[in-house]
């Protein structure tokens, strides 16, 4: 099942964003009241206390706290590109997180680019030959990857969809070699999974990062925001949506719809024994999968 888009409560609404709004120039950056932009969508607003902002539109939450580096929808932490601010009692947020973040979200109809299609999927198991990647208790992060995207494959397959893999085995290849894979299949989503590690031993959980920019931005963030859902489901220790300046999320990031998974922390004690189990790596394979599937459905109901 999808998500319960906001705007199916209102479809009849503008695709774009109305060109007089309150706005403020800072930092060299144009910000927007939030607040105007969407009660013409039929939002409902509520102010817990003077520094956060509940946004309620049909089924979707959208809570603003004093923090001003990450908002909550529906609970998932996505992290904006500039920190939001308060003045005269608005919350302004910059038009480019509006349009990447908060829009596609609430009203995907109103995103600007081309609804993509779903063809042929790109995954890239993280390290591989010389390049153990990170390490502990004796394993290496570069097994682990492989073994997640071979059982990503595997579900993907299981539901018809095209997959192509940057490594099938345990042999180095270069990030141009990732990118340059998916620039020659055409892919339409690429997904890069890797395991994370900390010198703070407490620092657990997953997180999945999108790039900074481009054309597929605002459908990074539902394909990001639609696997998240279904790893939720597996462990409440989601570290949230984040933005990340990885190579292989540059350069795929002009390609096609672009995210990169950091499962969990092997240098965690509670993340470690749970993915050292390999029923456990392939229910987070098949979260994923089962994510991408979401995807898909919610841009049929796009269109439609």
């Amino acid at each position: 099942m999808g998500v319960k888009w906001a705007w199916k409560q209102n479809r009849n609404v503008q695709r774009t964003i109305p060109h007089k709004l309150p706005s403020i120039q800072r930092g060299g950056q144009e910000y927007i009241a939030l607040k105007s932009v969407l009660a013409p969508l039929g939002a409902n607003f509520s102010s817990p206390d003077a520094r956060s902002l509940k946004i309620c539109m049909g089924p979707a939450v959208v809570d603003f706290t004093q923090d001003g580096t990450y908002f909550l929808y529906n609970g998932c932490k996505i992290f904006l590109n500039a920190p939001f601010f308060w003045e005269k009692q608005q919350l302004y947020i910059t038009k480019n997180d509006f349009v990447s973040k908060i829009e596609p979200l609430l009203h995907p109809q109103r995103i600007a680019s081309a609804i993509p299609s779903l063809k042929t999927i790109v995954l890239d198991a993280g390290h591989g030959g010389n390049d153990a990647g990170t390490s502990a208790r004796g394993i290496s992060e570069k097994v682990w990857t492989l073994d997640v995207v071979k059982h990503v494959k595997e579900r993907l397959e299981q539901l018809n969809y095209r997959v192509v893999l940057t490594r099938d085995q345990d042999r180095y290849v270069s990030l141009l070699h990732r990118v340059e894979k998916a620039r020659e299949v055409k892919a339409n989503i690429f997904v890069s999974i890797h395991f994370n590690a900390c010198k703070n031993s407490n620092a657990s959980g997953c997180e999945i990062f999108v790039p900074f920019t481009g054309i597929f931005s605002p459908w990074n963030i539902i394909l990001a925001y639609d696997i998240s859902s279904n790893i939720k489901k597996l462990s409440s220790d989601f570290r949230g949506i984040k933005l990340g300046n990885f190579y292989v999320l540059r350069r795929t990031g002009s390609l096609c719809s672009s995210i990169l998974i950091e499962v969990g922390f092997m240098t965690n004690g509670r993340d470690f024994s749970y993915y050292v189990d390999p029923s456990n790596r392939k229910k987070f394979a098949d979260a994923v999968a089962d994510g991408i599937q979401r995807y898909e459905a919610n841009l049929k109901r796009i269109r439609h």
